[in-house]
Order: C-alpha cells, then structure tokens, then sequence
C-alpha cells in the first residue's frame, strides 16, 4: 500500500465543508479555553458541543469517502444516521451545560422525549426508510416522509435555546425579538441546507451557530449581574448614553434596605437570596415599562416610559410586605426615587436628582418604622 498515495487522497477529497466546521469548533474550543473569565458552564457547554460536532464532521467526511461503493452500504447508512442525529443532540447537550437544571425541568423533559423518539425513529429508519435509504450500491435515496426530520429538528432547536435564555437571563421586549429574530434564521438556515444539501453541509452550519450562540451566551455574561440576573453597570453605562437625547424618560432610583444587616446576621448567601427576591420582585413589576440594573451593593435604577404607570406600580409595591414568593420569602423593604428626565439632562444627572428623593424616602421610611417600634427618635 502506497502511504503517500492514500494521504494524497485523504486530503484531495476531504469533504472541505467538513473542514471548516471542525476547524471552526476547534477555534472555539481553544479561545475559550483561554477565556479565564467565561462561565464555567459555557465553557462545559463548548467542550461537549464542539466535540459532537467534530465527531459529526468526521463520520460525514469517512462517508463521503466511501459513498457509491458497493458493498458498504451499511456504512455509508451509519455515517447519515450520526449526521442526522448529532443536530438534535447539541441543543439538548449544549444547554444541559448551561444550566444543569435544564433537564429536570418540564420542558426539558419534553425536549428529552422529542429528542428520544427523534434518535429511536433515526436508528429503526434502516428497515424502514422512511426518512432515507442507501441502495446496494450505497448511494443516498430520500425516504417518503423525509421532510419531518428537518422540521422536528429545527423546532426543538429553536425552544430548547429560546427557553434555555428566557429563563437564564432577563431581556428587555426588544432584546427578547431580537434573540428570535436571529434564533429564527439560523433555524431557516439548517432546515434549508439539510433539505436542499442533503447533509452535505450541515456540520458547517452547525458549527457557525455553534460559534455565534457561543459569543452570545458569552456576551449576555458579560453582561448580567451574577446576583440577580439583571442588567449590570455596564449595560446602565452604555444604555444612559444611547439615552442621552431621549426627553421625558422615566427614571427611578432603587435602594433596598437593610442588606447590611442581613449580611451581618445571616450571612452574605442569605443576603444575596434577600436582594435578588427584592430585585426580582420590582423588576416583575415594572418590566413591561423598561429596564432594571445592579449599579453597585443594594442599588437599582430603573429606565423606561409611562411615568403614572410606574409611579402607580412602585406605590403599590410600597404597600406589599413581602417578596413575591416565586423569588422567596422575604421582608420587602425598598426605598425610591421617581423623576423624568428634562430635556439637555444626561440621564447620571436624572440619577443623582432621583437619588435625592430616594434619601429621603429611606429617611422617612427609617422614621416611621422607629416610631412603629415605639422607640425614642
């Protein structure tokens, strides 16, 4: 056996496609492996995505190689099923590593069983063909019923990253359509390529969502307080900019009280749990209005529209004793400052006027609880 012949050929008929996804996954790999500051659970969800991925890319190029030989047929069968079958696996796997709760929620346990029937339907698919064949001289034939793969495929991709984001991170309306938006495309994209390409190319357009879903669960880290899952100082810096022309926005400063003390007493893990069900709780509130951010310690700001509106919800959240218990069960006591933003005002200056007002009602708020307790002012 020539050895220069048979690597002359290896590399002459490589499927190039193939190439490029497993370069592009390794790529990935290596950058977030130098990454110290990524979340452990991306960097868990990079390692087993991409390796699925390259095994894909793998078993497709040893079929390409062996495709319309007779007599290995079964192979060139073995190597479609893996390809078929890995694009449903790496949602499933890459947000499992996200979140290691994922799968023992109701929708993931929904997403298992679609997942299961999907992966059992491909392995019986040999004596069937229902979805695709390989006739005795081991070409590919489409089944009668192969446009359900793709579509099925393409759906639960679509949810078990939609949901595996909605519940993670909190968004904005807009950011919310734009996730979609893009999740939405990238979905099109597969279901094209995997109908109109046959596979020949799946692994790539996996390994390019693979990558851009990779930079995005990267950047919404980046982005998110680890606390409580709101927006952080960055994103309040960055977004008080973009604002800086908008005359009459909404802007309220937030202070919860008595973190201090609860750190103190009951250490800082309780604490955390107290100020995130605080956060949470307003946050519910006011979302449909605008956007909540961690500034620093126990302080908010809150930016959006519809000042009667939000003045109405924060009033009413004056009056609630309690955190909302979807987020614990805690004393509610938070102080506020509400002001709208005047027309050459930077929205840090709207800031620093609410903050007065929001000293004032912690001074107020401090006064009557005193007097509640009957002590000596």
């Amino acid at each position: 056996m020539d050895i220069g012949a048979f690597f002359y050929y290896i590399v002459r008929y490589a499927n190039v496609w193939c190439l490029l996804a497993i370069v592009d996954c390794l790529f990935v790999i290596i950058s977030i492996r130098e990454n110290h500051i990524v979340n452990k659970g991306v960097k868990l969800a990079v390692y087993r995505t991409g390796s699925l991925i390259i095994f894909a890319a793998l078993a497709d190029m040893v079929t390409d190689y062996v495709y319309g030989m007779p007599g290995l047929h079964r192979l060139v069968f073995t190597g479609y099923t893996i390809v078929y079958t890995v694009p449903m696996l790496v949602p499933i796997v890459y947000c499992s590593a996200i979140d290691p709760t994922f799968l023992k929620s109701k929708f993931g346990h929904v997403a298992l069983v679609i997942a299961a029937i999907y992966v059992i339907s491909m392995l019986t698919n040999y004596r069937h063909g229902l979805y695709f064949y390989i006739d005795s001289n081991a070409e590919y034939i489409q089944g009668s019923v192969w446009y359900i793969r793709p579509i099925v495929l393409a759906v639960n991709y679509f949810a078990i990253f939609a949901e595996i984001i909605k519940k993670k991170y909190i968004f904005s309306m807009g950011e919310i359509k734009t996730v979609n938006h893009i999740l939405t495309l990238f979905i099109i994209g597969v279901i094209y390529t995997d109908i109109f390409y046959t596979g020949e190319i799946i692994e790539l357009i996996m390994a390019a969502g693979f990558s851009f879903i990779t930079s995005m669960f990267n950047n919404l880290e980046m982005k998110t307080d680890q606390v409580t899952g709101l927006a952080n100082r960055y994103v309040y810096t960055d977004d008080s900019f973009k604002f800086k022309d908008f005359d009459g926005l909404v802007v309220v400063s937030i202070d919860i009280n008595d973190l201090k003390k609860i750190n103190d007493n009951d250490g800082h893990a309780i604490g955390d749990a107290y100020l995130k069900a605080s956060a949470l709780t307003y946050n519910k509130y006011l979302y449909n209005y605008g956007k909540m951010y961690r500034i620093g310690g126990d302080e908010f700001v809150f930016l959006g529209a519809y000042r009667d509106e939000v003045a109405k919800v924060l009033e009413k959240l004056q009056q609630q004793p309690k955190t909302d218990r979807e987020f614990g069960e805690f004393d509610l006591s938070v102080a506020y400052g509400l002001v709208e933003k005047t027309r050459g005002e930077s929205v840090f200056d709207a800031v620093n006027r609410a903050d007065v007002l929001m000293y004032d009602c912690k001074r107020k708020m401090k006064a009557a609880e005193i007097k509640f307790n009957g002590e000596i002012i």
